[in-house]
């Protein structure tokens, strides 16, 4: 924003707040004169007619005051009342006798400005004997009405030339006025609206920008609280509205009540549109709830509410519930001294009641005592410690049992996290090794190779270099297969196939195998088919693990049976050999990488068989178990039986 717009003048927020005080009065002025149009009926009558109902209905009320003083027979005060009028005036009886007239009575000469008006005498005796006279207004006055009676009486007026400031007069010049506005005060009270509708809008922009700078600049009373300011401009119309009540009441009325209006208008006006810029403003700067006495009263309140919830909680819960408790029988206590007249019956109930409650709830808290160190133990790490539940009841009981078995759990997981990184650290280890032997061996056999002048000699460094090549080749494609069925980048591609087929093929490509190592092969299949839904490239390579494993390490001259069967809506396929060294380690750590059924680190295998096996069968959504039986191993692999095609 450019430090000459109109919103940072101050002329121009001078200027907008005079005109929107001028639209305001004009928007007021042709509201009211919409008002009196349609309450007068001016669309619907013509000015004369509006005019001698109007004149009729203030010789009416000038007749009363002029009948009192005349009946009295203070005919002078009849006389200046009469001369304060642009109307002449006359008193008659029911005969028609006149009683009194004014001085220019009879001077008029049309019809439509002369009214007579028909009152009733009465008289009534108060108190001391004083009588009272009161006169009541009953109806115009029409020759051909009926006979009048003895206590009535008939006031004509007539009216003269408007001389006179009276109301009358204004009462003429207002309906001429009314008359010829009509229609274009819609157009007026229109105007006035958009004008009043943009000046206030502009102010509002204006609020807070002065000449010469870019940031918004509080105004002075922005130090002051907004809910007082608000309190104070409703104390202001309120004072106004009343002031204005009251001198229209007892003002000369005239003139004065034709400006009194507007001025009032005006006096809550103003402060009004300064209450709704400073406001804008506030709100420009933002947290303007801030600058109020009623947030900085709930703010004390709330700092001292958490002041006394961090002293409370300093103190130990014991001391807490006896505090609470003694608080809330003081309070009790003065309730009954206070509104209950048996206050001896009520006192040795509340004490009965007190002898109860207090050592119960005291109990209570000791319990949670308990319960909240045992949380706390186990929030500082100390696993081992056990909450004494012996004296504990109901569900704080429960609570103090879980606090314990979540001890247990926690002291579990620990362990096995502990054995996880140990595995860890030996995984690091074994794929050191593994990968370190045969790759010293082919550095090695390459150096002697290049120094070899013998054909025979370099031929066995050619095989040897050969076979651990393949070695570090085939413990690499296995490291790849782990690391890709362990996090399942491997794409499955499950079918329906039959798992006995599918053993009995591996089972004729590991036949010479399994005969050179010495084993005997027995498949066990069901009498009909059963079928999986596998992949069987994967379901494949798992098996032919599970047999290689068998021709590496199974006890020769002993047999290796597979069996097939059908178990909870699954195909169970069980492989059982007798090991030829001793299985000195838990089943499940055999499917742990790189490690093999002898904690010795000979033999060909890389360690990873079992654990691919594992993988994929799980990628396959099947389980993959194995147990061990002193040297017999047993492994087994679940998969979803599909039935139908």
């Amino acid at each position: 924003m450019k430090r000459s717009s109109l919103t940072h003048q101050m002329w121009a927020k001078v200027s907008a707040y005079i005109l929107l005080a001028v639209f305001a009065c004009g928007l007021f002025a042709s509201g009211a004169g919409i008002a009196l149009a349609w309450s007068l009926s001016v669309y619907t009558d013509d000015l004369n007619g509006l005019k001698t109902e109007a004149f009729q209905s203030i010789a009416r009320s000038a007749g009363d005051d002029i009948l009192r003083w005349v009946l009295r027979e203070d005919y002078g005060v009849a006389e200046s009342l009469a001369a304060q009028k642009n109307a002449e005036y006359r008193v008659t009886d029911s005969a028609g006798a006149e009683v009194w007239r004014s001085a220019g009575f009879g001077a008029s000469e049309g019809e439509d400005r002369r009214f007579a008006f028909v009152y009733r005498r009465s008289e009534q005796t108060g108190p001391g004997g004083f009588t009272n006279t009161n006169v009541d207004y009953l109806r115009t006055y029409d020759t051909d009405s009926a006979l009048l009676t003895d206590s009535d009486y008939v006031v004509e007026a007539e009216l003269t030339a408007f001389e006179r400031n009276d109301e009358y007069y204004w009462t003429n010049l207002g309906l001429d006025l009314l008359w010829k506005l009509r229609f274009s005060v819609y157009f007026i009270a229109l105007a006035c609206l958009v004008g009043a509708v943009i000046c206030f809008v502009f102010l509002m922009c204006a609020a807070g920008h002065r000449a010469g700078r870019e940031e918004l600049t509080p105004g002075y009373l922005y130090g002051v609280p907004f809910d007082l300011m608000t309190a104070c401009l409703a104390g202001w119309c309120v004072l106004v509205i009343f002031a204005a009540d009251e001198w229209m009441g007892y003002g000369p009325g005239g003139v004065f009540n034709l400006f009194l209006i507007p001025a009032a208008l005006l006096g809550i006006l103003l402060p009004a549109v300064g209450w709704c810029a400073s406001f804008a403003m506030r709100v420009k700067l933002g947290k303007w709830w801030r600058r109020t006495v009623v947030f900085f009263v709930l703010n004390t309140l709330w700092r001292i509410l958490r002041g006394i919830g961090k002293l409370l909680r300093s103190v130990p819960l014991v001391w807490k519930t006896l505090l609470g408790c003694l608080g809330l029988s003081l309070v009790q206590f003065l309730w009954l001294m206070w509104f209950h007249r048996d206050t001896d019956m009520m006192v040795l109930y509340w004490l009965a009641e007190k002898l109860v409650l207090i050592p119960l709830a005291l109990s209570l808290s000791l319990m949670l005592r308990r319960l909240q160190k045992g949380g706390e133990a186990l929030a500082s790490g100390d696993l081992a410690y056990h909450t004494d539940t012996g004296r504990m009841l109901w569900d704080f009981r429960r609570h103090g049992e879980n606090l314990n078995s979540i001890g247990l759990g926690m002291s579990r997981a620990l362990e096995e996290k502990l054995k996880s990184e140990r595995l860890k650290t030996e995984l690091i280890t074994n794929v050191s090794h593994d990968i370190k032997t045969p790759l010293t061996s082919i550095v090695n056999y390459v150096d002697l190779l290049r120094r070899c002048d013998d054909p025979e000699r370099a031929s066995e460094y050619l095989e040897v270099l050969d076979r651990q090549s393949h070695k570090l080749k085939k413990l690499t494609e296995d490291l790849v297969e782990v690391s890709k069925a362990s996090t399942g980048n491997l794409e499955v591609k499950p079918s329906r196939l039959d798992a006995g087929e599918l053993l009995r093929q591996v089972m004729g490509e590991y036949s010479e195998r399994l005969r050179a190592a010495g084993v005997e092969a027995v498949l066990t299949l069901p009498e009909t088919e059963c079928f999986v839904l596998a992949d069987g490239t994967l379901l494949w390579r798992v098996a032919d693990n599970l047999f290689s494993n068998v021709c590496k390490y199974a006890l020769p001259g002993t047999r290796f049976y597979v069996d097939v069967g059908r178990e909870a809506g699954n195909v169970v396929m069980s492989f059982k050999n007798i090991s030829r060294d001793p299985l000195n380690i838990p089943a499940e750590e055999l499917t742990e990488r790189f490690v093999r059924g002898d904690s010795a680190r000979g033999g060909e295998g890389s360690g990873l068989g079992l654990n691919i096996a594992r993988s994929l069968t799980e990628l396959q959504g099947g389980t993959f178990s194995l147990s061990v039986d002193g040297d017999l191993f047993k492994a087994e692999i679940a998969l979803p039986e599909r039935r139908e095609e």
